[in-house]
């Protein structure tokens, strides 16, 4: 078993080839994370930054996207209604859009409930 600080968010994870993937919010260098895991030990693969605002009106702040995988590709989508399209392999930018510019749309406030996103994985 292990156990990860990943920072502020609402991130959830997905699995995909031996590898897990989820985001959380570093409150340390005000930048959204995105992590790429060893789901048996913890251990950090590759990770992406980018620099992100905390939006702290009803909750903490943070993440409030899970990564979604499809196969060499993992998509993230930003509270600022940016995509990021990675290579799943290696974590690189393989194109990004922003959405809300794109489709003129007004950014949602979340409610949900806050906690720090913490990461506990037993192996079998």
């Amino acid at each position: 078993m292990w156990r990860k600080q990943l920072g502020v968010g609402h991130s959830s994870f997905a699995i995909s080839d031996g590898r897990l993937y989820t985001m959380g919010y570093d409150e340390e260098t005000s930048e959204d994370v995105v992590y790429c895991l060893n789901p048996e030990t913890g251990e950090e693969i590759w990770t992406h930054r980018y620099e992100a605002d905390i939006w702290n009106e009803n909750h903490a702040g943070g993440t409030l996207t899970t990564p979604s995988v499809d196969g060499d590709s993992v998509y993230t989508f930003n509270r600022e209604g940016k995509l990021f399209r990675l290579d799943a392999a290696t974590g690189q930018v393989q194109w990004s859009r922003n959405l809300q510019e794109e489709l003129k749309v007004t950014l949602p406030n979340g409610a949900s409930p806050h906690r720090p996103l913490s990461l506990a994985m037993c192996s079998t």
